[in-house]
This record gives structure tokens, C-alpha cells and sequence, in this order.
């Protein structure tokens, strides 16, 4: 991690379960993070909580199902660093409720929070680092393991998965075309032992959840591998 030290990341839904444990172990890492959720209070005190030679927390609060608060992040983040050089798109959104039964409004919300912001920041992110002349950096999105679609519920939500899946190799086979040296990387943990995702663990009571800390953990070894090396997925289950 160390070449990371000093560097700049991006770290969405960043205010509660895995997207906070993201942001601490960057920052204890030496990363300066800017961590962005709706609720900004709990990185306000994270960004006074850690040790010595810690990175610099940057809490930027933004309500990223809306494109225009996403453009506007961006434009803080350029003005006060000129760009990132680590995005971890985190921020997602599950719906409880059948294919035959959800709303079109909840099936939006979905791909706008858990596909559209991801795509957008993700955007943004390769704009400011061309801008900037910076060759490498490196993409992380968070997604998950497969599950059971006789999980009745969640098939919307996985959809959106498959989806989010598809578009991280299309993105790392197009930088790859253009000799960019900016590694994508697809992070599919199972199921997570999160108070933001507590409906989704009473779902499963027989599966043996991870912790949050467990997928910071995996964010910060893909990180680290050598810059020849490209982790294009990592799976992370639980050993029951």
C-alpha cells in the first residue's frame, strides 16, 4: 500500500457498514479519503478518531441517486486535488419485494443507485485523471456473490448486480484497448453482517455472514498487489 501513501480516493456510501470500514482502513492506510454519503456525521468523527500518519478524511455529504450532486462532488474533489487516484464505487441500494409485485419507481431507484452512479462516477473519475495526465489508478466496485433466485425478494437487486458484473470487465477490456494502466477490479462478497443491511442477513439465517472489516480487508489487498498484476474479481464467502 505504500505507493498508495498520499494518494487521493473516493469512497461512496461511505457513512455507515462496508463503505465506512473502506474509508478507515484507506486512511489508516495513508490514503486521504473523500467520503460521501447523505449522512456525513459518522465520518466527521472518523476523520477525528485516527492515529498518527493516517491520510486525511474529506466527509462530503451528496445524495448520489442525482446527477447533478454527483457533477458537483467531482467538481469539489478537482478544485481541491485535481482528481482521484482510487475510486471504490460502494453505494448500493436492495429493495425487498417479487419481480411480479415491486413498482417501476423502486426498479429505477435501484439501477440509478446501484448502475447510474456507479457508471457516472466512475466517469468522472477516468476525466479528471486524463485531465491531469495521471497514467494509473484503479477502480473498485463493490458488488456481490451469486445468490439463490429462489430467494424470493432480491431478484431485482441481483439483476442490477449481473449488470454492475458485465460493465467492470467491459471497463477494464476498453482501458486495456486504449494501454491505460488503470486497473479494474470487481469485489463480489457474500452475505455481509451490516447494520445497513440487517433485512438482507434475516434473510439468510443459515448462511455464516462476513464482516464488514473482512471486505475493507480485501480492498486494501487488491491495493497492494504488484502494479503488473491486475485483480479483474475477487470473491469473498464465508467459511461455515
Amino acid at each position: 500500500m505504500e505507493r498508495w501513501r498520499g494518494k487521493h480516493a473516493l469512497v461512496t456510501g461511505a457513512s455507515a457498514g462496508i463503505g465506512f470500514a473502506i474509508a478507515e482502513g484507506l486512511a489508516r492506510a495513508g490514503v486521504n479519503v473523500f467520503a460521501c454519503a447523505r449522512n456525513v456525521s459518522t465520518l466527521e468523527g472518523l476523520a477525528g478518531s485516527l492515529p498518527p500518519n493516517s491520510g486525511k478524511v474529506f466527509p462530503l455529504k451528496a445524495d448520489l441517486s442525482k446527477e447533478n450532486e454527483i457533477v458537483d462532488l467531482f467538481k469539489t474533489i478537482q478544485t481541491q486535488c485535481g482528481h482521484v487516484d482510487i475510486l471504490v464505487n460502494n453505494v448500493g441500494l436492495s429493495l425487498f419485494g417479487g419481480l411480479d409485485s415491486q413498482s417501476t419507481t423502486e426498479w429505477r431507484l435501484m439501477l440509478d443507485v446501484n448502475i447510474m452512479t456507479a457508471a457516472i462516477c466512475t466517469k468522472e473519475t477516468l476525466k479528471l485523471l486524463d485531465e491531469d495526465k495521471v497514467p494509473s489508478g484503479h477502480i473498485i466496485n463493490i458488488n456481490s456473490a451469486e445468490w439463490d433466485p429462489t430467494y424470493e425478494g432480491l431478484n431485482f437487486c441481483r439483476g442490477t448486480k449481473e449488470m454492475m458484473a458485465a460493465l467492470t470487465k467491459a471497463l477494464h477490456t476498453e482501458l486495456t484497448k486504449k494501454k491505460r494502466k488503470i486497473r479494474v477490479t470487481s469485489i463480489c462478497p457474500g452475505l455481509v453482517a451490516s447494520s445497513v443491511i440487517d433485512n438482507l442477513t434475516n434473510c439468510f439465517p443459515d448462511i455464516t455472514a462476513l464482516s464488514c472489516q473482512d471486505v475493507a480487508n480485501g480492498v486494501l489487498y487488491v491495493l497492494s498487489v504488484p502494479e503488473h498484476v491486475v485483480i479483474t474479481e475477487l470473491t469473498m464467502l464465508a467459511q461455515g
